[in-house]
């Protein structure tokens, strides 16, 4: 049978985030953005010069 005083017996409360907490590491969001794209960008150049060197 199920607890009705569980821990699962009402809404969820989201946790509030602030728009100003800095990211888990980086000086800042802008940063961390650019470092993400930035990698993603090398590896699509490097995975187009595989397929090229091996085709």
């Amino acid at each position: 049978m199920i607890d009705p005083d569980g821990p699962d017996s009402g809404p969820r409360t989201p946790v509030p985030v602030s728009a100003d907490e800095p990211p888990p590491f980086g000086a800042s969001w802008k940063a961390l953005y650019v470092v993400v794209a930035g990698t993603l960008a090398a590896l699509v150049a490097l995975f187009a010069l595989f397929t090229r060197a091996f085709k």
